[in-house]
């Protein structure tokens, strides 16, 4: 599957063969799936930012650099990409529950409600933390001696407002380890102790969300798997 960009609408063009779902080891223990592989541009720190970076059609669906979509391409994108979840696993998804990652937009809800998979969709187990919670956490990780006063200062002054919502975009690739952008809602949640999640999300751009929102759900849950699925993979390190 490629992508072009016409008159500052991205366009889905399939290709012959079947899209395939790609896998790789996030971690020792958390696999990530995903359905279009991304790729680094290799330009120079002078040269001026391509629209939509390595994946304008993200872009568009979520109307990012005065990029859209039109509606026969985002149906078409959804079919080849679910279709690839289909010929992965077949008739049965290995999976007691589908945990989508807190957005702003609708794309990972859009995409799992066409699987036809029997697994429940749970999309409120998360919520994002204000840009004030990660302060005051990145402050008590200074002052115990967790990070040093480089990360310190990078991640607080990139934050934001302390009332906003804190969105881990902001804050650059290599320091993203440090946060923990997440936190379970205080409303009630299904017990997930003993089950097999998997996490869904539009893309994986360090791994650091994934992997943090799979840690909190080992440590409150005790599951016995997660794994994860993106429809834009990571870019190779």
């Amino acid at each position: 599957m490629k992508f072009k960009i016409v008159h500052q609408t991205v366009q889905c063009v399939p290709s012959e063969k079947p899209q395939t779902l790609h896998q790789i080891q996030l971690s020792h223990d958390v696999d990530l799936y995903y359905v279009v592989p991304r790729f680094k541009r290799g330009r120079s720190k002078n040269q001026v930012a391509v629209l939509g970076d390595n994946c304008p059609f993200l872009y568009g669906l979520k109307q990012l650099d005065g990029l859209s979509v039109e509606p026969q391409f985002r149906a078409m994108f959804y079919e080849i990409a679910t279709q690839s979840v289909r010929q992965h696993f077949q008739n049965h998804l290995p999976f007691d529950y589908l945990v989508l990652l807190p957005s702003s937009h609708r794309i990972c809800q859009d995409w799992v409600a066409q699987f036809d998979y029997d697994v429940p969709v749970l999309n409120h187990i998360f919520r994002k933390k204000h840009v004030g919670e990660i302060q005051e956490e990145m402050n008590f990780l200074y002052q115990n001696g967790k990070v040093n006063q480089k990360i310190h200062e990078i991640i607080t002054q990139k934050c934001g407002a302390a009332q906003d919502i804190f969105s881990l975009k902001h804050i650059p690739v290599a320091y993203r380890r440090w946060v923990q952008p997440f936190a379970l809602n205080q409303q009630e949640n299904p017990d997930l102790s003993g089950k097999r999640i998997l996490l869904v999300d539009d893309i994986c751009s360090s791994g650091s969300s994934l992997l943090q929102a799979a840690d909190l759900l080992k440590q409150v849950y005790c599951v016995q798997q997660i794994a994860a699925l993106t429809l834009f993979g990571k870019v190779p390190a």
